[in-house]
């Protein structure tokens, strides 16, 4: 009986370490050689998106609910853009997804988070949360309202689907607007 239980402790012990050591491996081999050029792209993001305004950082935060996070979104961000991820398998994509968000979380404050977010968010024309205010509204994050920010906000969501009926960016805005106000509240 010791030597069952021995036996299922071991193999417990290595069924629990190897996603573990694996997620370590991927840290050491994909992510950690990107820090610099991470740390780069926060350091040379427009102003406005480097430090976005708190309407524009609470509606981010209101429009990403559990389970998705602002840091979900950036660490598929930074995947999609520095990793060496090319069609594989679910399992591969799903264990690589965990490593960029653990690793996110890891290496990232909650300001570089919002930075990398409005800096890397594609914006229907391009990327860049400032860039869109901008060619929407011709001014910067920082003097939109908060009807505007809304707006931004939720076309970030889904550019070429909200922004292809007027009623459906509205619905978008006033769901985010009502997210934001039971939030204050």
């Amino acid at each position: 009986m010791i030597r069952f239980l021995r036996l299922f402790i071991l193999v417990f012990a290595g069924v629990i370490s190897v996603p573990f050591l694996a997620i370590l491996v991927y840290q050491i081999a994909a992510i950690a050689p990107n820090v610099q050029v991470f740390s780069q792209l926060v350091d040379s993001a427009n102003p406005e998106d480097k430090e976005p305004p708190i309407t524009i950082r609470e509606l981010i935060k209101v429009s990403h609910q559990s389970p998705s996070s602002p840091t979900m979104h950036v660490s598929r961000l930074l995947m999609v853009q520095y990793s060496t991820y090319r069609e594989r398998g679910t399992l591969s994509r799903i264990f690589e997804s965990a490593a960029w968000l653990i690793w996110t979380e890891f290496y990232f404050s909650e300001d570089e988070i919002m930075s990398i977010f409005c800096t890397l968010s594609y914006n229907g024309e391009g990327q860049g949360v400032n860039a869109l205010s901008t060619s929407r509204f011709g001014k910067p994050l920082s003097q939109l309202s908060v009807d505007e920010s809304a707006e931004i906000v939720a076309i970030l969501r889904g550019p070429s689907y909200v922004t292809k009926s007027q009623a459906r960016l509205d619905s978008t805005k006033a769901m985010l607007l009502g997210r934001l106000n039971q939030k204050r509240i």
